[in-house]
């Protein structure tokens, strides 16, 4: 049975961030996930969470430095000292909260793929020792112009020269590319460690249709609710009811 996890940074906005963890609990769900939490002190966030009952099972590693653009560094040459750093930070967050997946950002460019693969076995090898998954995601040139990894080919290239790492499987990033997302997941379902869902184009409430597809594809975890509501989070949550649990 399919799992919905609450992407806390785009749901429930109209709380401060800490008390979304309730409202998460409130709504039904029982797994919460997040972009990045590092504006609040790990230690108050592990209480949220652990108050409201529900699990973390992703957050983002640091974006780096804002004039590298803001989405990541592990392919960009020459950033190790940067990548390190973040790896340690998320490291201390997943730590506080329990959460066994990190998801690594590429950066866009000027970027390389020898340096994107060196790098993201560092993550696998930093973030694997402290018993954590390390995940990338394919994201569409829409939302992130030059983002450096949007294909499910360079993907597939990219797992196959880095043992233990795990693709994060995004329906919404995968349609707005022009890709059918769920004939993506199903031809990587052994390599996908997390999906995602959110409607297109405009990254709202998804299509029921999707997570039905999802677990017809053979996919059993959670998918994280990475939308932005049209017009309300609890408002927006009819499409979700079949599989959260009130």
């Amino acid at each position: 049975m399919v799992r919905l996890a609450a992407n806390l940074t785009l749901l429930f906005t109209e709380l401060p961030f800490v008390e979304r963890y309730a409202a998460a609990a409130a709504a039904g769900f029982r797994a919460v996930e997040c972009q990045y939490p590092y504006d609040h002190d790990p230690g108050l966030l592990a209480e949220a969470r652990e108050a409201a009952g529900v699990e973390q099972v992703l957050l983002n590693a640091p974006q780096g430095p804002p004039e590298l653009g803001g989405w990541g560094v592990a392919a960009l040459p020459g950033r190790t000292a940067e990548l390190r750093a973040g790896l340690a930070r998320a490291a201390r967050w997943a730590r506080a909260l329990h959460c066994p997946r990190v998801h690594v950002l590429a950066g866009v460019g000027p970027t390389d793929d020898a340096a994107y693969v060196e790098h993201l076995r560092i993550a696998v090898d930093v973030l694997g020792a402290e018993g954590l998954e390390v995940l990338v995601e394919p994201l569409n040139h829409h939302d992130v112009p030059g983002y450096h990894l949007t294909r499910p080919d360079h993907v597939a290239e990219v797992l196959a020269q880095v043992p233990g790492l795990r693709l994060q499987c995004d329906l919404y990033h995968l349609a707005r590319s022009g890709y059918d997302p769920l004939a993506v997941l199903a031809d990587a379902l052994p390599s996908v460690g997390h999906v995602q869902v959110a409607g297109v184009p405009g990254r709202h409430e998804p299509d029921p249709a999707w997570v039905e597809g999802i677990a017809a594809a053979g996919w059993d975890g959670w998918v994280g609710c990475e939308y932005r509501p049209a017009a309300g989070t609890l408002e927006g949550l009819g499409w979700a009811a079949p599989w959260l649990q009130r």
